[in-house]
């Protein structure tokens, strides 16, 4: 993935999770290495440093051919939080 790409995934998650109420309370069920809670913000810093982030966005892509990248940044800035505390994000 480029680093123009890069840049505009990380924009537009982080725009999703300024949008979302939850972006800072803790999971339930997951907790950090150190053993401190684990939230959304934080998961999403420690996929991009990891470059776990990348990754899933490129395997999500290339299960579905029938979307772009630019799509894909499209409806991440579109996409809504979900009321739950759900783990996984929905496109």
């Amino acid at each position: 993935m480029t680093p123009d790409k890069k840049k505009r995934l990380i924009d537009a998650y982080n725009a999703y999770l300024e949008r979302s109420p939850t972006a800072d309370k803790p999971y339930e069920d997951i907790v950090d290495t150190d053993g401190s809670p684990m939230t959304p913000r934080k998961s999403l810093q420690k996929g991009i440093a990891n470059g776990a982030i990348f990754r899933n966005v490129e395997n999500y892509l290339q299960k579905h051919p029938e979307m772009t990248f630019g799509q894909f940044v499209d409806a991440l800035g579109r996409m809504q939080p979900r009321p739950s505390r759900a783990r996984h994000w929905k496109i």
